[in-house]
């Protein structure tokens, strides 16, 4: 295809479109004074990275969460850093470690909420879905902590 060709199938912005839709762009009325950034692109921009930035200080939670209660599992103490377990001084009693957090969790999905249930993304998906994107309070507290307890269960299992 000639260059000619390529820069008449593009849009008037110059982004390169299909090129069988050249005929067809030529005769759709465009304004002169197009433009991209519009207030709703800087406000929605804006928002976008309010959400972000919120989202990554809830991460940095989390896994001060996960850190937390590793910390208090096997060594007592109050600290959100980050230790590894198999330095632990509980000897054989350790194996209650995974259990006590494995009933925890337990209570946390029979009586807090069944919608901390299973692995989480789905579960969120269809809380959305189901409940037009109405997420209970309670849920956005208990699926963290439950999540926090779970990963620690892991870190177990791969120590």
């Amino acid at each position: 295809m000639a260059e000619h060709e390529i820069a008449r199938a593009a849009t008037r912005e110059g982004l390169p479109v299909a090129p069988s839709l050249g005929p067809a762009l030529q005769t759709l009325p465009a304004g002169r004074g197009v433009t991209l950034l519009t207030p709703r692109v800087l406000v929605l921009s804006g928002l976008a990275v309010v959400i972000a930035t919120t989202a990554s200080f809830v991460a940095q939670g989390l896994v001060g969460l996960i850190g937390l209660i590793t910390s208090l599992s096997f060594y007592g103490r109050l600290s959100v850093d980050f230790v590894s377990p198999a330095a632990h001084h509980l000897g054989a009693w350790v194996v209650l470690v995974p259990v006590i957090g494995g009933l925890v969790v337990g209570l946390l999905a029979r009586y807090g909420s069944p919608a901390i249930r299973g692995h989480g993304i789905p579960e969120a998906m269809e809380r959305v879905l189901l409940n037009q994107s109405r997420i209970p309070p309670r849920v956005t507290f208990l699926k963290p902590l439950s999540a926090a307890i779970a990963q620690q269960l892991m870190d177990i299992g791969l120590e």
